[in-house]
Parts: C-alpha cells; sequence; structure tokens
C-alpha cells in the first residue's frame, strides 16, 4: 500500500560552531489508507531517498513497538501517590494535531506482558487554538488525552500499552522512586564543594580539600596581620649619631 499522506515534525537538537549551524532531528509520519493489522509484517521501501537502508520490514504489534505519543513519568510513581497517569498526545508538525480515534481503553503491563489493569483512555485538554498562556490552557498544539491508574499500587515495572498506538518505555512504580532523582543532584552539589574533602562513604568519588577562594584570602590576611604583629614585637635599634671632629 501507498501512504495517503506524509507529516514531518522537525526540531533543533544541537548546533556547531562557530558557524552556529542547526543539528535537525526529522520525524517522519505515514498516514496510510487502512488501519495496520496486528501480528503482520509489512516492509517500509524507500525509493529516491538517501537513507542507510533502502528497506526496513517490521512486525506491527504495538504490544512492542513503543510509541512517542505515550508519555509517563520517567522518575516512576510512589505507591501512595494520589495521581497515577499516562497521557496520550502527539503533534504531526506539517500535519498539525492528531485525534486519538483508537480504543477508549489503555492496559498497564508487567514485565512479562501480562495485562494487570485496564482504565479508560479520556479527553484532558481539548485543542485550544488561542494558545494563551494561563492554567487551562492547551499549548501542545494537539489534544491530549489522560490515562488514569491511581487505583493500581503493586510494585514492579510496567509499560503504558494503548491498543492501536503502541507501548511507552518502562516505568517503575515503588516506594523509593523519588530517592534517586533526590540524591543524584545533591551527590553533584557535594562532588563539587572545595572546601572540604569529598569521598566515601558518601560517595565513590575522591577529591582532596582544597582551600575555598574565601578562605585562601582569609589565609593571606592572617599571614600579613602576623607579620604585622611580629614587625611591631621586634626592638627598635638605636643609632647613635658620632660627632664628627673638624679638621684644621
Amino acid at each position: 500500500m501507498a501512504p495517503v499522506a506524509i507529516q514531518r515534525k522537525s526540531k533543533p537538537i544541537d548546533r556547531v560552531s562557530p558557524i552556529d549551524a542547526k543539528i535537525m532531528s526529522h520525524t517522519v509520519y505515514l498516514q496510510t489508507p487502512t488501519p495496520l493489522i496486528e501480528g503482520n509484517t509489512y516492509t517500509l521501501e524507500f525509493p529516491g531517498v538517501n537513507t542507510t537502508t533502502p528497506t526496513h520490514v517490521f512486525t506491527y504489534d504495538t504490544k512492542l513497538n513503543r510509541s512517542k505519543a505515550i508519555y509517563t513519568q520517567h522518575t516512576g510513581y510512589r505507591l501512595d501517590a494520589p495521581y497515577k497517569r499516562a497521557f496520550v498526545s502527539l503533534w504531526l508538525g506539517t500535519g498539525g494535531l492528531s485525534t486519538h480515534k483508537g480504543p477508549g481503553t489503555f492496559e498497564l503491563l508487567d514485565a512479562s506482558g501480562k495485562v494487570v489493569f485496564t482504565g479508560k483512555v479520556e479527553l484532558a485538554l481539548a485543542l485550544d487554538p488561542k494558545g494563551k498562556v494561563r492554567v487551562g490552557k492547551n499549548l501542545s498544539g494537539t489534544a491530549v488525552y489522560a490515562m488514569d491508574f491511581s487505583a493500581f499500587s503493586t510494585p514492579g515495572n510496567y509499560a503504558v500499552h494503548v491498543p492501536g498506538v503502541g507501548v511507552s518505555y518502562p516505568v517503575t512504580i515503588g516506594g523509593k522512586v523519588w530517592e534517586a532523582p533526590f540524591k543524584a543532584p545533591t551527590e553533584g552539589v557535594l562532588t563539587q564543594r572545595s572546601g572540604i574533602a569529598v569521598g566515601p562513604p558518601l560517595t565513590s568519588f575522591i577529591s582532596p580539600e582544597r582551600p575555598s577562594p574565601r578562605r585562601r584570602r582569609q589565609s593571606v590576611q592572617k599571614q600579613s596581620l602576623a607579620r604585622i604583629r611580629l614587625h611591631r614585637r621586634r626592638p627598635r635599634r638605636l643609632v647613635r649619631e658620632t660627632p664628627q671632629r673638624s679638621q684644621r
């Protein structure tokens, strides 16, 4: 089959100095005349396009195919979190907004792919063409759909699956999911300290004590004051002038 529409979303991901040239990332979306069938194998052909490989073979399995349209909290969800939600939202770039037309349900899959929870896909924010920056406005350029699994609190690693769309990256539900994000910046601040010795057991990074600029200034000031006190304590030498005899 040939696609009935091709859309592209482009965004800069880096730049090259000194010419300030932008390195772009391009995502291409293909609209097929009919929905793909679960379990079928398809071949993408790129005639006349400068790609690494002229074809790409894949099996359409939404429980295995990652989808950028599904958003989860990468940090994870606490067991006692009052809200555990994921979202379905996709802006097609040149194609504009995307409306979720698949099943109105989602699934939570465990590490083995087993369905452990099922919920509804509900509209959270409709498209707002005004795009004003204030509470309640949707600035994503497309509709946003929410998937709530707050009632599920079994610890483990899971993925959010939306039939007809795809699956999210693995996400953790547990009691200590916030511990690692807290420790990472805290340890970063600690390892950058220069006025104290850094090392185990607080961190595996080892750094000797390096006086801070303030301590160095204080040290110089103390040395200067010590020299002044020492100079004041030294006895003054009395130099007597011997009168010179007049020559006859």
